[in-house]
């Protein structure tokens, strides 16, 4: 559980950038 939080809080970030440039791309 603790494992998924932390790859949750690193992952979140370039969530949040990464989709709308996709967003834009495609």
């Amino acid at each position: 559980m603790l494992g998924y939080l932390k790859f949750a809080v690193i992952f979140l970030p370039w969530e949040i950038i990464v989709l709308p440039i996709l967003a834009y791309l495609f």
